[in-house]
């Protein structure tokens, strides 16, 4: 992507949709690197410091991305794991990301911004546009669209101008949810089915712009089942990955080594 001119630039939903194609896969991986969870080679390194800390955070992401590269579309990295350990773990997590894509992955950062203004202005600046010369943070972010419309422009227009992709969240799975989310309305529609309605105004000139045609599952309430998430329509594009048999390494180092392994073969046999 470069910035000189709007042809230049080619839509998330699109690159997307050739990494799917490409890898015949739809497969996303969440990063969230808790310290307590960490392989105890790297958990003896996290208790000496916060850099400490984050340098195995760093190492172990990283390994992750090497085992799933082959297989995945993109990763999805959870930034509060990260930002727990304050600059050392937010350079970290710009390590993970630029790596990421170095290996040909899409960046999900999930980090749910959601303000009004100069802030959500500063949070789109953050995750999604260019810094001079290099690429944005992430290819694309998550958004809490709660606080409204105003508080999405910022992010809908780095869509615009940069080809950015955001997830804007509808209705979540914590228990808690159904506090807010599943309120009624004097209609008789539930909150959440508002937002998703909201959702999809908002955005619809982004997917209308977009080459990539929008499957009917990815559709704001598919009958109602933005609650569920999208399901796949045709298996057999993931069944490459997902049938092959391997043997389960028995350290993250091992995962990773496989990885490293698979995506060179995959490049060879190009």
């Amino acid at each position: 992507m470069t910035s000189g001119s709007s042809t230049d630039i080619v839509a998330f939903a699109d690159r997307l949709a050739v990494a799917v194609e490409r890898k015949r896969s739809q497969l996303v991986v969440g990063l969230d690197p808790r310290i307590d969870l960490l392989p105890m080679e790297l958990r003896g390194e996290a208790v000496l410091g916060r850099a400490s800390a984050a340098s195995a955070v760093s190492r172990f992401c990283k390994g992750i991305v090497d085992a799933v590269a082959p297989y995945a579309v993109a990763v999805k990295p959870q930034v509060a794991f990260f930002e727990a350990l304050g600059s050392d773990g937010w350079r970290a997590f710009e390590e993970v990301c630029a790596y990421a894509r170095e290996v040909g992955l899409l960046v999900i950062a999930d980090a749910k911004r959601g303000d009004i203004g100069s802030t959500a202005r500063a949070y789109a600046t953050a995750f999604l546009e260019p810094d001079g010369a290099a690429p944005p943070l992430a290819d694309a972010l998550t958004v809490n669209p709660y606080l409204g419309h105003d508080s999405v422009e910022p992010f809908l227009l780095a869509c615009r101008r940069y080809g950015a992709g955001v997830f804007f969240l509808v209705h979540t799975s914590n228990a808690g949810a159904r506090d807010i989310q599943d309120a009624t309305l004097s209609d008789g529609t539930a909150l959440w089915q508002h937002v998703a309605s909201l959702v999809h105004e908002w955005g619809e000139d982004l997917v209308a712009a977009s080459r990539a045609s929008a499957p009917s599952s990815a559709r704001p309430t598919r009958g109602r089942s933005a609650r569920h998430g999208a399901r796949c329509r045709r298996p057999s594009c993931c069944s490459p990955a997902s049938e092959r048999r391997v043997r389960r390494p028995r350290t993250w180092r091992a995962l990773s080594r496989a990885g490293r392994r698979a995506r060179s073969s995959t490049r060879h046999a190009r």
